[in-house]
């Protein structure tokens, strides 16, 4: 017979799996499979002891897998995908034409601005990392930057947009799941987000300033001189990125325009830079090998192919069954029902959403999940205290929905870290705009900022209900 999980029974396969996790990824400096398989073979012990048979368990992982092969599909296009735009010269002309404009000072803030805006723009943070987020890697690469500190910039940038464009998918699932219209949570959004976004921009002008003095004066020319006899370079090369980014601000779905950008760089490496077909499908399945004599060069270039995001997808895998185990055995459940019955105040409510989202995401293993999860179990509890659903929709956003890529198994942090060859736990320290924007809910949350409005006092009363501003 089965049986509900109590909290402390949800809290065993948590605790012992990111126990497990931090210690590789910090002390041990080791691989993060293990961790997770070991965390998933508890969770499922503690799912027999809870009455469920294997062939129960193993159908929740299944469906916890399945929900997301989509974006697996998606990991395996875009190896695919930068494997050829190395063959074909398209990410080599982004970085030979960007050098030629950008200085080391002005590298950083254009950066983060730059992706912020082009991500707002598409509504994808994968997409923008592809395309322009690749493009200024290598450019920043070429000018001797930090790449923890480059990446850091580009995470930062891609998730401002990401959370707030109307055409990405965490805005339109958290207005969904917190019952508000979409215009209106992105409206209340800009209260929280406009002093981490002033902050970070300041910080990267300050460090843009402080990196210059540490680069080789002969490096942007060595790097140019490179990429123009490696590659026949031309504004043509620059066409599948601009292809992907506006099918992107069309709507097409990820996978197609994927593909699109690829085939389109297959055709101009056959056409521009002469290469077989043979080679073109070689690259795509295992990467672009540079012959360069510049070592940098050489890094800059060597990426790509399909069988570079394998030991991303077993991950991934292994972190979706675990998760898949959590919420089909009730524990996530039991976990937020047992944390709901200490949240009696305004302030302690809305920090109980950001803590507890953050840790449903270094659990769920996506982005999606947590949002959902968290929704469904908390709105009741924002009603019954009289405080308007947009609030749990912009905690969710900053909490769930902007620390993902800093999370090394997590989907996102999966991605930008195989995508762009930077760690998660190198990078993070320098996504400053994920880190800020927490804080800054849970100071408007404290203080009491942009918490009720007045329009939305005129909005429950007229359902008849009399919003309580309390603490």
């Amino acid at each position: 017979m089965r049986k509900n999980p109590t909290l402390w029974q949800a809290l065993i396969p948590i605790l012992i799996t990111s126990s497990l996790l931090l210690l590789a990824a910090t002390y041990l400096d080791t691989s993060l499979h293990i961790p997770l398989l070991i965390g998933t073979i508890t969770a499922v012990v503690v799912a027999k002891g809870l009455g469920y048979c294997f062939s129960e368990v193993q159908e929740m992982m299944v469906r916890g897998v399945s929900s997301i092969l989509p974006v697996i599909f998606i990991f395996i296009l875009v190896g695919a995908l930068m494997g050829v735009w190395m063959a074909s010269g398209t990410v080599p002309a982004m970085v030979y034409y960007g050098l030629r404009i950008i200085t080391p000072t002005t590298y950083l803030p254009l950066t983060f601005v730059l992706c912020a805006a082009v991500s707002m723009s598409i509504g994808t943070a994968f997409g923008t990392t592809s395309t322009v987020g690749i493009a200024m890697l290598g450019i920043g690469q070429a000018l001797g930057l930090p790449l923890p500190l480059v990446v850091g910039a580009i995470v930062s940038g891609v998730y401002f947009g990401d959370r707030l464009s109307p055409l990405g998918s965490a805005l339109n699932l958290a207005a969904a799941v917190s019952e508000t219209e979409l215009y209106d949570l992105m409206q209340h959004l800009f209260a929280t987000t406009i002093m981490p976004f002033v902050v970070s921009l300041g910080a990267y002008i300050y460090l843009g300033g402080w990196v210059q003095g540490t680069l080789p004066v002969d490096q942007t020319s060595r790097f140019l001189t490179g990429l123009s006899a490696s590659f026949q370079l031309s504004p043509w090369l620059l066409l599948p990125p601009a292809l992907v980014i506006l099918l992107a601000a069309f709507r097409v779905p990820a996978i197609p325009s994927l593909t699109a950008g690829a085939t389109l760089g297959a055709i101009i490496a056959k056409v521009c830079q002469n290469a077989s077909w043979a080679s073109i499908f070689t690259v795509m399945h295992t990467g672009f090998q540079s012959n360069s004599a510049d070592p940098m060069l050489q890094q800059l270039l060597s990426r790509g192919g399909i069988s570079s995001m394998m030991d991303v997808v077993s991950l991934l895998i292994i972190a979706l069954a675990f998760s898949g185990v959590l919420e089909g055995t009730g524990m996530l459940d039991a976990l937020l029902g047992g944390i709901l019955t200490k949240l009696h105040t305004i302030p302690q409510l809305i920090t109980g959403t950001v803590v507890v989202g953050t840790l449903v995401a270094m659990v769920a293993a996506n982005q999606s999940l947590p949002i959902i999860v968290m929704g469904r179990s908390f709105i009741g509890r924002y009603k019954e205290l009289r405080l308007h659903p947009k609030n749990l929709g912009r905690a969710l956003l900053d909490s769930a929905g902007i620390l993902c890529p800093l999370i090394p198994w997590n989907i996102s942090g999966l991605f930008m870290s195989s995508m762009l060859g930077v760690p998660v736990t190198s990078y993070a320290p320098f996504a400053f705009f994920c880190w800020l924007m927490p804080i800054s809910t849970l100071a408007a949350a404290w203080l009491g900022y942009r918490r009720v409005r007045p329009v939305e006092q005129q909005e429950y009363r007229r359902k008849g209900v009399a919003v309580a501003q309390q603490r």
